[in-house]
């Protein structure tokens, strides 16, 4: 089994242990030259130094195809953006994500991870920070800033409110990845009607970034508004 590893410090050299005593093919990257070169020269196994959350780094590391992939940074977000990238762009077959903030575990399950660890509860046992849908990033940067993931609040204004999706010309540029009401996830599609107060999740290209809020933020005229 191929099994990549990124980020982490201690638990990047249990994990590479664990494997490694069962035969398994490991990839390590990490984004600290320190760390890289200790884990290499301690648990003797090649070590590509590169941040795993840009896709140039996951390519010449060759995950490509790879059976697992374990995110173990300190950043939660960047775990995110790593397996979201290895699972859809490098057809990694399971991503499992660390994250401190438990917050977040359903939601990133929700979103396409396969797996989410709190390490909060698992090495502390306790709850360190929490944040609610309301203090979530607003723009996720990822494969060297080329692409972000936009989060966008629907209000009554908007001209989307309680239309369709289908029925509102979404923009070819941009997809929406998860629709969040009342603190459900809802799946998009083209039949699914947008409330007022529903949280999108859209990526995009950034370049396209200030296009698609004024999409999603342009207000109905007179006539829509009123009818």
């Amino acid at each position: 089994m191929k099994v990549v590893v990124a980020e982490g410090t201690s638990q990047a050299a249990y994990v590479i242990d664990s494997f490694r005593e069962h035969g398994h093919e490991l990839v390590v990257i990490n984004s600290s030259h320190e760390t890289a070169q200790d884990l290499a020269t301690t648990h003797h196994v090649p070590v590509y130094v590169g941040r795993p959350w840009r896709r140039f780094a996951l390519e010449e590391a060759g995950v490509k195809g790879a059976d697992l992939f374990i995110a173990l940074s300190p950043s939660d977000m960047d775990n995110f953006a790593s397996c979201l990238m290895a699972k859809n762009l490098f057809s990694v077959k399971k991503v499992i994500c660390l994250v401190d903030n438990p917050a977040k575990v359903d939601l990133f399950k929700k979103l396409g991870i396969d797996s989410v660890i709190c390490s909060t509860y698992l090495l502390a046992n306790s709850i360190l920070s929490e944040a609610t849908l309301r203090k979530m990033i607003k723009s996720l940067a990822m494969e060297d800033e080329s692409f972000a993931m936009v989060e966008s609040t629907v209000s009554a204004e908007d001209r989307i409110a309680n239309m369709k999706i289908m029925d509102m010309n979404f923009p070819s540029y941009a997809s929406i990845a998860a629709i969040v009401r009342n603190h459900q996830m809802i799946v998009p599609n083209g039949s699914v009607i947008l409330y007022p107060e529903d949280k999108l999740y859209v990526v995009a290209a950034s370049e396209n970034e200030e296009k698609l809020m004024a999409f999603l933020k342009e207000e109905k005229d007179h006539g829509e508004a009123t009818r």
